[in-house]
């Protein structure tokens, strides 16, 4: 079947994926410098500051983020201009009264139970101001989601993130301690909201349904974006809390690790949710959106199942090149956080899904119930086991998380049978698991271990070739890859035409 939904999508994805690489890339280089300057007390102090200023402000958000996202690639199809710019004055105001209210709550808190927060003074005063930045960043760039113009959008997050690795490194060297990676967090989002930013959008004299708006999209999306924040962001706090920053500085290096995996669905799920939410209002939505939906799934389970492998066989190794031999406890917790994000990441997927074609509040009905599932498991197994209870707090969550989001997507669309394909994919990865072990056993230098590895990704992919697991889908793919990167585009032609012949051999 072929789209112009399927070739925005593949758009979509390449810039997605440039962002969401920029993003972890130096995200990662920002946590690295860290690690390596920093002492486990003093990351767990910027942990635990960045985490709050990302909870809170996503509170303040109350859903308009991904509210808008949805509603301008509606409003987008149906040449509606003026209500794009209603629905972000609208939701400007609204997480702005709402951040002024945190400011004075959180405020008078700090100032009379200071021993709550754990947070020196100059690291509380700056996650607060991060809190509005973060705000009018992610609405600036709900507008260009929304809008699809995902190359600058790559471009915004990939100038503000390298600054802000940059800046960090350069006041490390000054001396500056924990609040040289917080100064730097603060003024990336400055630098980002002025690349994002576009005067024509914020000017209308239209109006919006702005009870319809909230009730509808807003506050569904708050509920989902709640229940993300609590498994992403609140961990920190309640290890925080219970214990001290140290174990939360340990416990949140695994756990920033094993985010690393939910890379591989943000970028399909990203991609995929302004198309399916434009095709909401076209004729003949639903088979397209089943058959994207599948697509996408089908993608996810290619490449999560050798991630969680690799993952789950070099914990130490991952931990120890990345983040040192001071943080090699965190080691323990890897295989499960790292089991855990991938249920949470196709989840999430799945969940997008559900919003993006209207089912707004079975989004809400789940987000609300797992995030009451997940606190009540985990602050009582934290307060018993510490990070391991956390950890299984966060597994169990998840588990049962993916099982009622694929029920429901499952339910409202005809997504294709996916059990032949993950037959072959878990064929492939027993061939691969079996040479990483072999590489794990009989060989300890580092650089033989990487050179193994990338021959094992290239045979688990070839594997699947006589196993006719790839499709017409794939062959697009390399040849608008071979479109878009033009010193690769011979290597994608003919790659696209050496698979298009096993393509054809499977049909006949």
């Amino acid at each position: 079947m072929k789209m112009k939904e399927e070739k925005k999508l593949f758009s979509n994805a390449f810039y997605l994926f440039l962002d969401l690489f920029s993003i972890n890339l130096f995200s990662l280089f920002y946590v690295l410098t860290m690690w390596k300057f920093l002492p486990p007390e003093e990351y767990g102090i910027v942990a635990t500051a960045t985490n709050f200023s990302l909870l809170v402000s996503n509170i303040c958000f109350l859903g308009f983020g991904t509210a808008n996202a949805k509603l301008i690639s509606e409003y987008h199809q149906k040449k509606q201009f003026d209500k794009i710019s209603a629905l972000l004055k609208f939701s400007l105001i609204v997480s702005s009264i709402l951040f002024l209210f945190f400011l004075a709550a959180i405020s008078f808190f700090y100032l009379s139970f200071p021993s709550i927060f754990k947070l020196p003074f100059d690291s509380f005063v700056l996650a607060l101001i991060s809190i509005f930045l973060i705000i009018i960043y992610g609405i600036s760039g709900s507008l260009l989601y929304g809008l699809q113009n995902m190359k600058k959008y790559f471009v915004s997050d990939a100038v503000s993130y390298f600054l802000k690795f940059l800046l960090t490194f350069l006041l490390f060297f000054l001396g500056f301690g924990y609040m040289g990676a917080l100064i730097p967090f603060t003024l990336s989002y400055i630098i980002g909201f002025f690349i994002r930013f576009e005067k024509k959008w914020f000017f209308s004299s239209n109006s919006v349904d702005k009870k319809f708006i909230l009730k509808n999209y807003a506050l569904p999306a708050f509920f989902m974006g709640i229940f993300s924040l609590f498994i992403n962001n609140s961990q920190y706090a309640i290890l925080t809390f219970v214990q001290n920053p140290e174990a939360t500085g340990i416990f949140g290096t695994a756990l920033t690790a094993s985010f690393v995996i939910t890379l591989i669905p943000n970028i399909f799920s990203a991609s995929l949710f302004p198309i399916i939410s434009q095709l909401s209002v076209v004729k003949g939505k639903e088979q397209k959106q089943s058959y994207l939906t599948s697509l996408i799934t089908r993608y996810i389970l290619l490449f999560f199942i050798p991630s969680v492998l690799v993952f789950s066989i070099f914990p130490k190794e991952l931990v120890l090149f990345f983040a040192g031999e001071r943080y090699i406890k965190s080691s323990e917790f890897l295989p499960i956080l790292t089991l855990a994000s991938t249920l949470f990441g196709l989840g999430n997927f799945f969940l997008t899904c559900l919003y993006g074609i209207k089912k707004t509040e079975v989004a809400r009905n789940i987000s609300l119930f797992f995030t009451f599932l997940f606190l009540s498991l985990a602050i009582p197994l934290t307060s018993l086991f510490s990070s391991w209870g956390l950890s299984l707090a966060y597994f169990l969550s998840m588990l049962f998380y993916l099982i009622s989001t694929s029920i429901f997507v499952k339910k409202f669309l005809k997504v294709r049978d996916l059990a032949k394909p993950l037959i072959k994919i878990i064929f492939a990865s027993i061939v691969f698991t079996f040479l990483l072990l072999s590489s794990k056993i009989f060989f300890f230098n580092i650089y033989l271990k990487l050179s193994i590895f990338t021959v094992s990704c290239l045979i688990y992919f070839l594997i699947l070739i006589p196993l006719n697991f790839y499709q017409e889908e794939e062959v697009r793919i390399l040849n608008y890859l071979g479109r878009r990167t033009p010193f690769f585009k011979d290597f994608f032609f003919k790659l696209a035409s050496f698979l298009s012949k096993w393509v054809e051999k499977s049909k006949s």
